[in-house]
């Protein structure tokens, strides 16, 4: 309980977090309930026109994604310092490094496209989400099944626990399924980071080796900075941003008033998405500030190992795993301590709870920041 008072206290301010996305699917939602707008301009041949240019956008951010991947191992191929090479008919890929500007302009070129594409797809596949919804009437059971024929959900298969009563997870399940989404999270964390650091390595081995004329050099270097920021900008606008929203105090208010076990399950809600939320919210920061940190800390300490693209990138990717799972345990364990010791110090009846909270609900959003700027440089210097 003491979770989910903190939780909502923190929740009940003037501010907001909400997706972008979210909001123009309220607007849809209001749009086809209202009237009969759904049968007149919509229905079940809007959705069926929707899925398939769904389908279409999303074959295509497949085969972008495929093709960036082989340009980000052909860039790592021509920073290998490794003597012997992987040759094809004859041809070896350290050839390529002549080429090495191209590539490196393709592969920014593709992470713009693929950014908008991607976005782009998640704004449609919510459309289609919400007109299944209106057509199966929300009904949660009929829609998971009726959604398949317009969607493409590759991991509807993955294993749901049943509903029936008596029935719970065996422990080797729980195993397996534990094994999994960990194997998975470090699979895109190497995909995601490692991909980065392979194009800071070779922007920077661009930038002081430049194979091509001088101003094509300059403007490729130039484009692969501003299309790694975009995509950076294009991921953090698909995230909660805030709003600001003054009528949830009165909300909130009429709603404790009418029904106390209603207002009671609305903070339990609002406690579990706020802790969901910060747990992606912190990864997220922490992968970013990993990367800036270490890069910066190379530039400035040990320039000479960025020439070396094959021991750059594997100390960085397990350096990411390790500072992502020590940070995010950390400020974890630093959460919990924090909290624990507020509701011993201010229970229910003292003064000045609210002014406190904040205080440490800051205290707690820089040491966030913090923790994994200097887990980085620990395992730079012990590292490298």
């Amino acid at each position: 309980m003491e979770n989910q008072d903190k939780e909502s206290i923190k929740e009940l301010t003037s501010v907001n977090w909400k997706t972008a996305l979210s909001v123009h699917i309220d607007k849809f939602k209001d749009t086809i309930n209202q009237n009969d707008n759904f049968d007149r301009f919509f229905g079940e041949k809007y959705i069926e026109k929707l899925s398939e240019k769904y389908i279409a956008f999303q074959r295509t951010t497949i085969k972008l994604g495929a093709i960036y991947l082989v340009l980000i191992l052909l860039l790592f191929a021509t920073q290998s310092s490794v003597n012997s090479e992987f040759e094809f008919l004859g041809f070896g890929f350290k050839n390529l490094e002549q080429n090495k500007e191209l590539l490196l302009l393709l592969s920014a070129i593709i992470a713009i496209v693929n950014s908008i594409l991607n976005a782009y797809c998640k704004y449609i596949r919510a459309i289609i989400k919400e007109g299944i919804n209106k057509v199966t009437s929300n009904n949660d059971d009929i829609g998971k099944f009726y959604s398949i024929f317009f969607i493409d959900d590759y991991f509807s298969w993955f294993p749901v626990h049943s509903n029936q009563e008596g029935r719970s997870w065996h422990g080797f399940t729980l195993v397996l399924l534990s094994i999994f989404v960990i194997a998975t999270l470090i699979l895109i964390a190497i995909i995601y980071i490692g991909s980065i650091l392979v194009q800071i390595v070779v922007i920077y081995d661009v930038a002081t080796k430049p194979a091509s004329h001088e101003y094509f050099n300059t403007f490729v270097v130039i484009f692969t900075i501003a299309s790694i920021f975009f995509s950076w900008l294009v991921t953090f606008m698909q995230l909660p941003l805030p709003e600001v929203d003054t009528s949830n105090y009165s909300k909130l208010t009429k709603i404790k008033e009418a029904n106390p076990d209603q207002y009671k399950e609305i903070l339990s809600n609002i406690a579990n998405n706020n802790i969901k939320k910060e747990k992606r919210m912190l990864i997220f920061k922490s992968s970013i500030l990993y990367i800036v940190t270490l890069v910066s800390l190379c530039l400035y300490k040990q320039p000479d190992i960025l020439n070396d693209a094959y021991l750059f990138l594997r100390t960085s990717i397990t350096g990411a795993i390790l500072v992502l799972f020590v940070s995010t345990e950390l400020c974890k364990l630093a959460d919990n301590i924090t909290w624990r010791l507020y509701f011993e110090k201010y229970p229910d009846e003292s003064e000045n709870r609210a002014k406190e909270i904040n205080k440490r609900s800051k205290a707690l959003k820089k040491l966030q920041l913090l923790v994994p700027i200097l887990a980085t440089v620990a395992y730079f210097y012990y590292a490298l």
